[in-house]
């Protein structure tokens, strides 16, 4: 994938977990089901990254 589109792939990964796959089972976001869990933190990275990217 970023050989094919160089600097549009962020670089923030989301590992899949536990977790993660649990979060929608309980009608609930990854911040409110397990806040300090690393899929949670990786999401907030990547909404970081968005964020710096959207203001240039």
């Amino acid at each position: 994938i970023k050989r094919v589109f160089g600097k549009k792939v962020f670089k923030t990964m989301i590992s899949k977990s536990v977790k993660l796959e649990e979060s929608p089972a309980y009608r609930e976001s990854i911040f409110t089901y397990a806040p300090d869990s690393v899929g949670a933190m990786q999401y907030k990275k990547l909404a970081q990254e968005v964020i710096r990217r959207a203001k240039g």
